[in-house]
C-alpha cells in the first residue's frame, strides 16, 4: 500500500439523529443525504478541499489550510441550516497519513472526536486550528473547555467557530431600529455619549501606536511540529534564518538566538519573557516538515498588549528551494510593515537574496550549522565542517556555506585544535572564495573582520570593517561586541567597555556579553564592577563553568579567600572541572598546603588544561609544586616528564606563545638556564606589549618567572614593576601572599612593587 505522511487539516461532518429519521421517514431521510452531500460537494471544491469518503450520514475531507477548512465549514453549516439539515462539524490539524484512498493517523483520531462532541449546529475546532485563524478575518471564535479524548495523550483546547445569527453576535431588534428611525433625538444622544466616552477614554488611556514602541524583537525557538525529532535541526535553521533577515534591519534591535535558547521550554507567557528581554515584540512560530512538504506558521505578538496583531501559515513543496526563501523574506517584510520599520534598498536586497538553489546543498548547510551552534566542541566543528564542505560540493557558489567552512576554520585556529597553521590556511582560502562570490553581504564582512582580529592579529583592519558594519547595523550586539573586543587588544580598555556595556544594552541576557565585560573590569583592576559583572554572566548561563573559573581566579589574585572558597562550597558541580581544579589546588598553595595542592591536581581526569591564557599540563604544575616543597627529586620527575608533553605540543603551535612559555618554565624548573630564556624570549617575539596590549600580559608575566626562577633576580623585577603599571591579571595582593615570590620577597626592589600607592587595589 502506498503511504504519504503529510500535514493536514482534517474535517468531520456528521448529521445529528440521522438513524433516527431513517426509522421515522426513510424517504425524507434519503432527500436530506442527498441535499448534505450536495452541499459538501460544492463547498469543498470551492474550498480545495479533498473528500476523502462518506462514512454512513457522515464525510471525511482534508484541506491544506486550516483556514479553508474552518471558511469551508462556515459555509456548508450555513447551507445546512437554511435546509433544515442538523449538522455538526469538527476540525483538526495535524500530522496523517494517506494510504490509496483511505488517511489514518492521530490526526484523524482527534478530528473524530471533536466532531463527536460537537453540539447540532455548531463548528468545534482543536487549539492546533485555532492557532492558524484566530487572527484570520471573518473567523470569529470562542474557548469552550480543554478536554480529555478517548486514546489521545494530552488534554485539547477546544473552540466554537461562530456562524450567522448564533448568540453571541446579539442582532439589533426591531424596536431598537423603529425607537432610532422614529425619534432622532435618541441617534443625537447616542453620539454625544459615545463622543465623551472616546474622549475620556483618549484621555485616560492614551493609545501607544506601533510605531512609538520601541523597534525591538525576539524570536522564540520555533516548535517542531513533526513526529520526527531528527527534523529539529531544519526547524531551528528556519527560525535562525528568520532571525537572520530580522537582524538585517537596521531600524531594529533583535535579541540573538544564544538568548533565546533559554526559552525553548519555557511555561512564560509572551509578554513575560518580552518583559523579561525589554523589548516590544516576540515572534512564535512551528515548523513542520515531512517529505518534500514544509509547513511554516508564525504570529507576531504586540508584548505590551499581549495581543496577537499578525499570523500566518505558509505551505511550500521544499524541491523548489526558492519558496522556502520565500518564507523567510516573506515573514521579515511583514513583521517591519507590522511594526512600522523601514527597510533600505540594500538591506531588502540581501533579505531576497537566494543563497543557494540546491534544496540538498541548504539541508547540508542547516546540518552543519546546528552543529556548530552545539558550541567549541572539536568533535561538532569536525561534522559541521564535513557538512558545509559537501554544501560546497554541491553548490560551489552557496556564499554562506563558505562562510560557515571559514568561521569554523577561523575557530579551530583560534582555539588550536589540531594543527593551528592548517586551519588558518583553510580560513582564509575560505573566506576569499565567500567574498569572491558577494563580498558586500553582512555575513562575509564580518568574517573578514573577525579573520583579522583572531588570525592576522591586524587590529587596525578589522576595527575598520566592523566600525563600518557597526554604522549599517547599529543595533547588532555581535557587530557591537566584536569591536570592543577588538579595542581591548588594542590596549583602549575604556573605550571597549563603552561598547561592550552598548552590545549588553542591545541584547541583556547574554551571558557571554556580561563574562566578557567582566574580563575588561578585571583587567583595568576594577574588582568589585568585575564581579558584579561575572557574577551576572553565572546568573544568566550557570552551566558555563568558565564564568566560575574567572570569577574563583578574581577573588585568589585579591586576596578574597573566604570568597573563593565560599564560592566552592556553593556550587559542588563545579570542582571536577579541570581549570577549577587548578585553582582548588592554587588557592591551597597560597595557604602553603602543598600536600593537598599535589592531591588536588593529581585528581585531574586529563593532561592538558588549555584556556586563553593558558596552556597547562599535569606534570609542569606538580614540578611547580614539588620545587616549591624542595622536593628536588619530584620535581626533577615532573619537569621531565612535562618537558616531552610540550616539545610534542610545540611542533603544531603555530603562533602560538603558551606553549613556548609553558616549556621555557620547565627548563627553568630543570636548571636549563639558556634553553628557559631563549624559548622564553621566543614566546615574546610571538606575542609581547608592542603587538598587544591584553593577549600579552600572560606572555610577559611568564617572563617574569622563568627570570626569578633561573636566578635572574634583579632582572625579573625590573619586568616586574613594568608589568604592574599594565592593566591586567596581577595584583600586589597575590604577590604578597603567592610563595613563589618568596626568592626575592625581601628584595627591596620587591617591597617598592607591593608598597606602591599606585599598585593598590582600587
Amino acid at each position: 500500500m502506498a503511504e504519504n505522511r503529510r500535514h493536514a487539516a482534517i474535517m468531520f461532518t456528521d448529521i445529528v439523529g440521522y438513524t433516527s429519521l431513517m426509522g421515522s421517514d426513510e424517504d425524507r431521510a434519503f432527500k436530506v443525504l442527498s441535499k448534505n452531500r450536495e452541499i459538501h460537494t460544492r463547498h469543498i471544491e470551492q474550498f480545495k478541499g479533498t473528500l476523502i469518503k462518506e462514512l454512513g450520514d457522515g464525510m471525511l475531507i482534508s484541506f491544506n489550510l486550516a483556514s479553508d477548512a474552518v471558511r469551508c465549514a462556515i459555509e456548508i453549516q450555513k447551507a445546512c441550516n437554511a435546509q433544515e439539515i442538523p449538522l455538526k462539524i469538527g476540525i483538526h490539524e495535524g500530522e496523517v497519513v494517506f494510504a490509496d484512498s483511505d488517511v489514518h493517523g492521530d490526526g484523524v483520531n482527534i478530528a473524530s472526536r471533536i466532531q463527536s462532541e460537537t453540539q447540532q449546529g455548531c463548528i468545534n475546532i482543536s487549539a492546533s486550528v485555532y492557532r492558524d485563524i484566530k487572527n484570520k478575518s471573518g473567523i470569529q471564535t470562542k474557548f469552550i473547555k480543554e478536554k480529555t479524548f478517548k486514546n489521545v495523550d494530552e488534554p485539547i483546547k477546544v473552540y466554537q467557530v461562530l456562524c450567522e445569527n448564533e448568540p453571541n453576535q446579539q442582532p439589533v431588534t426591531n424596536n431598537k431600529e423603529k425607537r432610532s428611525s422614529k425619534n432622532p433625538y435618541y441617534l443625537l444622544a447616542g453620539i454625544v455619549v459615545v463622543a465623551i466616552a472616546i474622549l475620556i477614554v483618549w484621555k485616560v488611556f492614551p493609545s501607544k501606536s506601533k510605531t512609538e514602541l520601541e523597534k525591538s524583537i525576539a524570536v522564540k525557538p520555533f516548535w517542531n511540529e513533526s513526529n520526527d525529532t531528527t527534523n529539529m535541526y531544519f526547524v531551528n535553521g528556519m527560525m535562525e534564518d528568520i532571525r537572520n533577515n530580522l537582524s538585517k534591519i537596521s531600524d531594529l534591535r533583535v535579541i540573538s538566538r544564544t538568548t533565546m535558547e533559554r526559552y525553548r521550554e519555557t511555561k512564560l507567557t509572551a509578554s513575560e519573557i518580552a518583559k523579561e528581554l525589554g523589548v516590544s515584540y516576540l515572534l512564535e512560530g512551528s515548523v513542520q516538515k515531512i517529505g518534500n512538504q514544509v509547513k511554516v506558521h508564525a504570529q507576531l505578538i504586540n508584548a505590551e498588549e499581549d495581543d496577537h496583531i499578525w499570523q500566518d501559515t505558509y505551505i511550500k513543496d521544499i524541491s523548489d528551494i526558492k519558496l522556502v526563501f520565500e518564507i523567510q523574506s516573506d515573514i521579515a517584510k511583514t513583521i517591519a510593515e507590522q511594526i512600522g520599520v523601514n527597510i533600505k534598498s540594500v538591506e531588502g536586497e540581501q533579505i531576497d537574496a537566494v543563497p543557494t538553489r540546491s534544496p540538498i546543498a541548504y539541508d547540508y548547510y542547516l546540518r552543519g550549522r546546528d552543529y556548530r551552534k552545539r558550541g567549541n566542541n572539536k568533535e561538532n566543528m569536525d561534522f559541521a565542517i564535513h557538512m558545509y564542505e559537501k554544501a560546497v560540493e554541491i553548490d560551489t557558489d552557496f556564499v554562506l556555506a563558505w562562510v560557515g567552512l571559514a568561521e569554523t576554520s577561523r575557530m579551530l585556529f583560534w582555539l588550536r585544535f589540531g594543527r593551528p597553521e592548517e586551519h588558518l590556511l583553510k580560513a582564509k582560502e575560505y573566506l576569499d572564495k565567500a567574498k569572491k562570490i558577494n563580498t558586500r553581504l553582512m555575513e562575509v564582512r564580518f568574517e573578514e573582520g573577525c579573520f583579522y582580529y583572531h588570525c592576522e592579529r591586524n587590529y587596525p583592519k578589522a576595527l575598520n570593517i566592523l566600525e563600518q558594519l557597526k554604522v549599517e547595523y547599529p543595533n547588532n550586539d555581535l557587530v557591537t561586541a566584536y569591536i570592543g573586543y577588538v579595542l581591548r587588544r588594542m590596549g583602549e580598555f575604556r573605550k571597549a567597555l563603552e561598547y561592550q556595556k552598548n552590545a549588553i544594552l542591545l541584547n541583556p541576557h547574554d551571558g557571554n556579553l556580561w563574562l566578557n565585560a567582566g574580563f575588561t573590569f578585571r583587567t583595568l583592576r576594577e574588582y568589585s564592577e568585575a564581579e558584579f559583572y561575572i557574577k551576572k554572566s553565572i546568573e544568566l548561563n550557570p552551566i558555563d563553568f568558565n564564568s566560575y573559573v574567572v570569577l574563583l581566579g578574581m577573588y585568589s589574585i585579591t586576596g578574597q579567600i573566604e570568597k573563593a572558597k565560599e564560592l566552592l562550597v556553593n556550587n559542588k558541580q563545579i570542582i571536577d572541572y579541570p581549570p577549577i581544579i587548578l585553582q582548588r589546588a592554587n588557592l591551597e598553595i597560597l595557604a602553603e598546603n602543598y600536600q593537598s595542592a599535589v592531591s588536588i591536581i593529581e585528581s585531574l581526569p586529563i593532561n592538558e588544561i588549555v584556556q586563553q591564557d593558558i596552556f597547562q599540563s599535569k606534570q609542569l604544575e606538580l614540578g611547580l609544586i614539588y620545587r616549591l616543597m624542595k622536593n628536588e627529586e619530584m620535581a626533577t620527575k615532573n619537569f621531565n616528564m612535562a618537558k616531552t608533553f610540550f616539545e610534542d605540543r610545540i611542533q603544531d603551535s603555530y603562533d602560538d606563545p603558551r606553549p613556548y612559555s609553558s616549556l621555557a618554565l620547565v627548563f627553568a624548573g630543570l636548571g636549563l638556564k639558556e634553553q628557559a630564556l631563549e624559548l622564553g624570549n621566543k614566546a615574546l617575539e610571538i606575542m609581547n606589549f608592542t603587538i598587544e596590549k591584553y593577549g600579552a600580559f600572560a606572555t610577559e608575566l611568564d617572563m617574569v618567572k622563568i627570570l626569578l626562577m633561573v636566578g635572574e633576580y634583579d632582572e625579573a623585577l625590573v619586568r616586574l614593576d613594568i608589568i604592574i603599571r599594565q592593566n591586567g591579571s596581577l595584583t600586589v595582593e597575590e604577590l604578597k601572599l603567592d610563595p613563589f615570590w618568596n626568592p626575592v620577597r625581601d628584595m627591596e626592589g620587591f617591597k617598592a612593587i607591593i608598597d606602591n600607592p599606585e599598585y593598590q587595589p582600587r
